[in-house]
């Protein structure tokens, strides 16, 4: 809690070097030991000592920590936490970095040979775990085995997958990972490959590449990237759920355009959607939602007690509470069924935040979709941001859903799906971080330290 503190974990190795190397991210670079005009090395994922004659070395994976230190030829220190005691920018609240709660996880991979032995795909496996999913026995068009692509060079890296910006292809981007040329790598996606192209990072092109026997050949140099543009051959069969839209009795306007922004608001927020923003479809989860396409009348739904009829396996909504983070009652047939929905203007995550009083919080519910700015009398509101979250009633058997009598629940589309078939995710994404009350105390010492050191800060000119 004082200030100028700094930890490190710190790792001792039987693997000894003059130099270890550090992930770039696209590349590696190589660096010795720690002297007082280069004490500290940026990486990304891992860094790495192997011994003088790469009979083996260990690596050391990062999930989010950048910081690494090589205080003698068989050591990496890892930079975890940083409170400096000055502030070196009066802008930037150095001197209350890390306060406050902070996870972070590390591994130790040890291989024979040098880095070039696993370190890569491994480091992205500790900080990308693959994702499980668990569903009912059902038939399908995929077999028990099925990889939507495959590269026939391990150590080449794919770094994205994407649908093009402006047409249909499928944007693949690749890195050599090993510093090492390499040729005449296959790629193989789908059904096949008919045509590709290379392009810019940007998507523009660059010119032709090479398809064999339907899948995309290509060298690379060491560290090299590329990306290219690929057709591919279309899917005749396609897994399919029945979905149909709700029709909804909207009676709520929560639309305005970039000429009328000072228009009635949604009530209590006081504000209204850019109608700019607002899209015709929502997808989420493979769920896909029609929005209102009216303009100056009603386009969603505040809720008071509304009934819809159903004949689905289950419906989903999307919707957003007006007061705060809130639990609402839906009556499903005779039963009721309390589901939380959360704030319409909260951000979905934040950290512990002295200053500002807040503590580390990450909502876990089905963001669909995110509204950028919103509208006022005062004009555009920026960086003023609304959230709207997918829910689910189970309508199995089931003829209606009567909606809570209660204004502060803001509906804007649902979908009935029409299929027995569930998926679940088995998996934790991302990390859990609950809402606390915020505990965290400061000395009076120390808070007259900090003040006395803010105030000098800002005496100075801003270094760059």
């Amino acid at each position: 809690r004082s200030f100028k503190r700094i930890l490190h974990n710190g790792f001792y190795l039987t693997a000894k070097n003059d130099k270890a190397v550090y992930d770039l991210g696209l590349g590696t670079i190589s660096r010795g030991q720690a002297t007082k005009k280069l004490y500290e090395v940026p990486a990304q994922k891992w860094a790495d000592i192997s011994d003088n004659e790469k009979n083996y070395g260990v690596s050391i994976f990062s999930d989010s920590k950048y910081g690494w230190i090589m205080p003698n030829d068989h050591s990496l220190r890892l930079t975890v936490l940083h409170s400096p005691e000055k502030y070196y920018r009066n802008d930037s609240v150095q001197g209350m970095l890390d306060f406050g709660l902070n996870r972070y996880s590390y591994a130790i991979y040890s291989h024979s040979g040098d880095y070039n032995n696993g370190t890569q795909i491994n480091a992205r496996f500790f900080n990308q775990p693959l994702a499980a999913f668990v569903t009912n026995k059902h038939t399908g068009i995929l077999t028990n085995e099925y990889s939507f692509i495959n590269i026939s060079d391990p150590s080449v890296i794919i770094r994205a997958v994407k649908k093009a910006e402006d047409s249909d292809e499928v944007i693949i981007r690749v890195n050599e990972g090993a510093n090492r040329e390499v040729k005449n790598v296959l790629i193989s996606m789908g059904k096949g490959i008919i045509k590709a192209r290379e392009v810019y990072a940007s998507e523009e092109e660059i010119g032709p590449a090479v398809v064999e026997n339907a899948c995309l050949k290509f060298d690379l140099a060491p560290y090299e990237v590329k990306t290219f543009a690929v057709t591919l051959v279309p899917c005749t069969s396609a897994g399919t759920v029945s979905q149909t839209p709700v029709e909804l009795d909207y009676n709520v306007d929560i639309l305005s355009s970039n000429a009328d922004r000072a228009k009635t608001a949604i009530p209590t927020i006081g504000v209204t959607i850019p109608e700019e923003l607002y899209p015709e479809t929502v997808e989420c989860m493979g769920v896909r939602f029609k929005l209102s396409p009216n303009r100056n009348a009603p386009n969603a739904v505040i809720c008071n007690g509304q009934t819809i009829r159903v004949n689905s396996n289950r419906l989903y909504f999307i919707a957003a509470s007006l007061y705060g983070d809130k639990a609402y009652n839906f009556g499903v047939d005779a039963h009721k069924t309390g589901i939380k929905i959360q704030s319409v203007n909260e951000r979905i995550g934040g950290w512990d935040l002295y200053d500002l009083a807040e503590t580390a919080f990450i909502k876990r519910d089905k963001l669909a979709w995110e509204c950028t700015h919103t509208h006022s009398a005062q004009g555009d509101n920026v960086a003023s941001q609304l959230y709207f979250f997918m829910y689910e009633i189970n309508t199995e058997g089931i003829s209606t859903v009567t909606l809570p009598d209660d204004n502060g629940l803001l509906i804007l589309a649902a979908t009935e799906i029409h299929d027995s078939r569930e998926v679940r995710l088995n998996t934790t994404l991302y990390d859990r971080v609950e809402k606390r009350e915020f505990d965290y105390k400061m000395s009076m010492s120390e808070k007259r330290k900090y003040n006395k050191n803010k105030k000098r800060s800002k005496k100075k000119p801003n270094q760059t």
